[in-house]
């Protein structure tokens, strides 16, 4: 954890490498860990919003990695396309070595599931530093306590509604934590890890 900084910026890069994204180890970086699978809630969810997340955070150069099997991949692939965004998002088959570099290299998790929120990713994620965007159910609500850097407690970002405005409103929070200085940033990951 004290070393977590040096290390996030390396790895980061070297995903953005080998995806063809835009290097740029201040860009946050969010990764969805989790099967993309069309029946799934969650993952509609994500394709809904996913064009206004990259365009509201356009100026922060914000990407988002799926390191995901799944049916779901080939419209995640085209929505992409469609948006002229593979510099900034980006779609891949699971591979463990890949899927521990991406969780070396992101800064969030993305983890908006209804039905079924496995809470795995976002403790793997937390170990790594990089903080779950989740729906505030099951296993996850054990898990992750809403991030109040101002009390020096919480380790992720959840959202109680289920929606693209409930969602939408967990990246803002994360967004707004990530505009703060790297200080600030670097402490508060710190004792989450």
């Amino acid at each position: 954890p004290d070393s977590h900084h040096a290390g996030k910026l390396f790895n980061k890069l070297q995903l953005q490498e080998t995806l063809n994204l835009c290097m740029d180890s201040s860009a946050p970086l969010c990764i969805w860990p989790t099967r993309l699978d069309g029946s799934r809630s969650g993952s509609r969810l994500m394709a809904d919003t996913l064009p206004v997340i990259l365009d509201r955070y356009c100026e922060q150069r914000l990407q988002v990695v799926f390191i995901a099997d799944g049916d779901f991949q080939k419209h995640m692939r085209r929505l992409i396309d469609r948006l002229h965004a593979t510099d900034r998002a980006a779609v891949c088959d699971f591979d463990a070595q890949r899927y521990r570099l991406a969780y070396a290299g992101a800064d969030f998790v993305l983890m908006p599931l209804l039905l079924d929120p496995c809470a795995l990713p976002c403790k793997i994620g937390q170990r790594y530093g990089a903080l779950p965007i989740a729906f505030d159910a099951g296993a996850i609500h054990d898990c992750v306590e809403h991030l109040d850097p101002t009390a020096n407690s919480g380790t992720g970002f959840l959202f109680k509604h289920f929606d693209a405005n409930g969602f939408l409103w967990a990246i803002d929070q994360a967004m707004a934590f990530y505009r703060q200085s790297r200080e600030f940033r670097s402490s508060q990951v710190q004792r989450i890890m």
